[in-house]
């Protein structure tokens, strides 16, 4: 799958079986041309009637291509920016649309129109719109509360009511899924001060594959790649887009905890009962739940599938293994059993193993690497 950025707020999202465009503006690249020469369906959203996230234009593409299909907010209708026939779906706020390649649900902005939840190919995508922190450097240490004079608008605004629609907006978006594969969000440094503040909130309450800025134009590239550090103190992968037109690869990412559990110096392992890799030996764990730290995550897991409370030791090493459908991220952690006896509820055999017979055993691609860690730190 690839993502391709085209100008301001607009991106391209191909899979083997379809292409999505979102809030197309404009195309300096010329990157378009190629998507619509394609034999595969376009689906083309726009979030709002705002003359960078709509641009007519995008209807005469139908002139190029015949499986074109258009799944517009209701406020471009509304402000009668397109007519009611020239879309196949007009959403609001809570609507949702699906067909055999993808499933939308329209989701709020604190501005205007909506923003996207877009579930496809395995992936689900979040493209924000409109939807920000629009006045965060109005929230500054000093700021007692009450309306503040914005020179950019011209009118009174209270920041700490704006915040609270922001904030309310993704506590919405949180009951629908608490992660997404990729995520695009406005990065706008022409916000001032603490321009990074929305994407961090969301950051705060989202598990996150991939996260992309956008709505950047104006304070240019680099203005946005100041929101690296704060994806990678979260290990969220961070697209420091550079140029119109440039692409990326996107693999659905999945971050998993692992225990390493110990007793007289063997490690216990698991085999696998199920799925693709059945019969292949792992460490023990799972996926955390939004909110979960890593170490939480790992004791309700163990709980869930081996009946059995661990105590969580010290943080041992985190693989990051590409595997063909998929790149993984697992972090793992030397553990010690509590109480219980390891009961095996999804697994088909477990073995506590020496240093010496972990070679015994056909490990998962990532657990391979942990062995390594395990038997360099016991060398």
């Amino acid at each position: 799958m690839q993502l391709t950025y085209l100008f301001h707020s607009g991106f391209v999202f191909e899979t083997d079986r379809c292409i999505l465009v979102f809030d197309y503006w404009m195309d300096p690249a010329g990157a378009m041309s190629r998507y619509l020469e394609s034999s595969k369906p376009l689906y083309v959203f726009s979030s709002h009637f705002h003359e960078d996230h709509f641009n007519r234009e995008i209807f005469s593409w139908r002139t190029r291509k015949a499986n074109v299909c258009y799944i517009l907010s209701k406020d471009i209708l509304k402000h009668r920016r397109a007519g009611k026939e020239e879309a196949d779906a007009w959403l609001g706020k809570g609507a949702v649309w699906e067909n055999e390649h993808l499933r939308v649900t329209a989701t709020g902005s604190n501005d205007s129109g909506v923003s996207w939840v877009v579930e496809t190919g395995g992936m689900r995508l979040f493209h924000a719109g409109d939807l920000n922190n629009w006045y965060a450097r109005f929230l500054t240490d000093d700021y007692q509360g009450g309306l503040v004079y914005s020179p950019d608008f011209g009118v009174d605004i209270d920041p700490a009511r704006e915040e609270k629609r922001f904030l309310g907006e993704l506590k919405d978006i949180r009951k629908l899924a608490g992660r997404f594969d990729v995520v695009m969000f406005p990065v706008d440094g022409r916000i001032g001060n603490g321009y990074t503040r929305g994407a961090r909130q969301f950051l705060d309450r989202f598990q996150v594959g991939l996260f992309v800025p956008m709505h950047f134009v104006a304070s240019g590239f680099e203005s946005a790649w100041r929101m690296k550090e704060f994806a990678d103190a979260k290990s969220v992968p961070f697209w420091s887009i550079a140029g119109e037109g440039e692409s990326r690869e996107v693999r659905k990412r999945i971050e998993v905890v692992a225990a390493v559990m110990s007793r007289d110096g063997k490690y216990f392992a698991t085999q696998r009962g199920y799925g693709e890799f059945k019969d292949y030996w792992e460490f023990p764990g799972g996926k955390m739940e939004p909110g979960e730290s890593r170490e939480e995550a790992l004791m309700r897991e163990i709980r869930e599938e081996l009946d059995t409370d661990i105590r969580v030791d010290a943080f041992l090493t985190t693989v990051e293994c590409d595997y063909p459908s998929f790149h993984l991220t697992m972090h793992c952690y030397l553990c010690t059993v509590v109480s219980g006896s390891l009961v095996l509820k999804e697994h088909e055999s477990a073995a506590w193993l020496g240093a010496d017979e972990l070679d015994r055993v056909a490990w998962l691609p990532a657990d391979v690497e942990v062995v390594k860690e395990i038997k360099k730190r016991g060398a």
